[in-house]
């Protein structure tokens, strides 16, 4: 299986899950998503580390692509733990003080 596969089937399922999450609305899928969704920077940055300096990538247009591939699929990530930090927000009680 190819990197951009697992890329796209990653999202799929995120994206999947992220709008079943919100039609339920439930508080257990709204953690677990934030979860997976919170710290998807580093993860991303070791993964087009490995895969820059591997020979797997022969030219430059495939190294660009896969640069642009894994900041479009960290924007993805970083916009859905935003949707998520808000309907978590949204769900808490208010509090009277």
């Amino acid at each position: 299986m190819e990197f951009t596969d697992v890329c796209v089937e990653a999202m799929d399922f995120l994206l999947n899950y992220a709008a079943d999450t919100v039609k339920t609305n439930s508080p257990e899928q709204v953690r677990l998503l934030l979860d997976l969704s919170s710290s998807s920077g580093p993860m991303l940055e070791q993964l087009r580390k490995a895969y820059m300096d591997s020979d797997k990538l022969g030219s430059a247009k495939e190294k660009g692509c896969l640069l642009d591939l894994t900041v479009m699929m960290g924007k993805c990530i970083w916009l859905l733990n935003r949707l998520l930090v808000l309907m978590q927000t949204e769900n808490e009680p208010a509090t009277d003080n």
